[in-house]
């Protein structure tokens, strides 16, 4: 089973403005809202891909029932500690004609001690052996920073395989607990080691580091360049595909999810590069945080997806 654990959910409006411009009047030619924030993301995506998931997590009262609605008609199990305050809206603004896509991200609500204990006692009760949970996402305000570290920890002293996909201090301290698998984009790793990373060789070094620290995948995300997995002798390369994005907003946690749902499908990991390349694509060919069309995956995977086993140097 996957879960998924949200602790700072989000509505997404997404807006359409051509030639926007900062400082001046812009008018919107098109909207749209949708049930947002990353375990939210990730589970939608399992379930188009026809696996099962269970979200969690923490949920204002105010705003709930968007993502409530929206898992429910998907058919997708949730259990959200419902406390005080707002759901924080995340305004993605998206340019046609620059081709740009700018995120106005709200940071959400403080959350009690007494509210982490609720969700992490939810979590252990239900996850077994082998079990993968995800925690994704940045965390409320004022939370201890290394509450993913903690809860890494817990969860594999259970038998679970944690999925961490975090930045900064959350994902520098997380790595302490050596989770299963972690996703940072080429920008995170960079952060994490104080340097910039230009070449593929230069983040294949960075990685098998964190290999050695006892975590057995490191994804890394390249944007338009691909991916890049590692995962103990073996090291993946997944080519970009060319295409015009309608939005990004997902696109990680698509990647993250196909990878959760091909694990859990046991699956190899060349077979989850592959879909993990479909799928973050096909994602950002469709709009706001919607989960990519079926039809599009297999398309992309029958055509377009090209992964090496880069160690050989060999495609696949």
């Amino acid at each position: 089973m996957i879960y998924t654990i949200t602790l700072n959910p989000a509505i997404d409006k997404t807006v359409l403005i051509d030639k926007f411009r900062v400082g001046e009047v812009n008018r919107i030619l098109d909207s749209r809202i949708d049930a947002g924030g990353k375990g939210v993301n990730v589970s939608r995506v399992i379930n188009q891909l026809g696996g099962k998931s269970m979200a969690l997590g923490v949920l204002g009262e105010n705003g709930a029932a968007t993502i409530q609605n929206t898992l429910n008609m998907s058919g997708i199990d949730h259990y959200f500690v419902p406390v005080t305050g707002d759901v924080r809206v995340n305004l993605k603004i998206i340019d046609g004609q620059n081709q740009t896509n700018t995120d106005i991200n709200e940071a959400g609500f403080p959350v009690s001690e007494e509210t982490l204990a609720e969700v992490i006692y939810q979590v252990q009760s239900r996850i077994r052996y082998n079990d993968i949970v995800v925690l994704t996402g940045s965390l409320p305000p004022d939370v201890d920073p290394s509450l993913y570290r903690q809860w890494t920890k817990s969860f594999q002293e259970n038998g679970a395989r944690v999925f961490l996909d975090a930045d900064r201090e959350p994902f520098q301290l997380g790595i302490k607990s050596a989770p299963f698998l972690i996703k940072p984009n080429r920008f995170e790793l960079e952060q994490f080691c104080r340097t910039p990373l230009p070449s593929l060789d230069q983040i294949i070094a960075v990685g098998k580091k964190l290999l050695d620290q006892g975590i057995r995948i490191i994804l890394v995300s390249l944007g338009s360049d691909g991916a890049l997995i590692l995962a103990e002798d073996q090291i993946i390369r997944v080519e970009g595909i060319s295409i015009q994005p309608k939005s990004t907003v997902g696109a990680g946690d698509a990647m993250l999810a196909s990878f959760a749902f091909s694990l859990e499908q046991h699956q190899n990991y060349l077979e989850a590069a592959r879909l993990a390349s479909a799928v973050s694509t096909a994602k950002v060919l469709c709009p706001g945080s919607n989960p990519p069309d079926p039809a599009i995956i297999r398309q992309l995977l029958a055509t377009r997806v090209v992964v090496y086993d880069y160690s050989n140097r060999t495609s696949s």
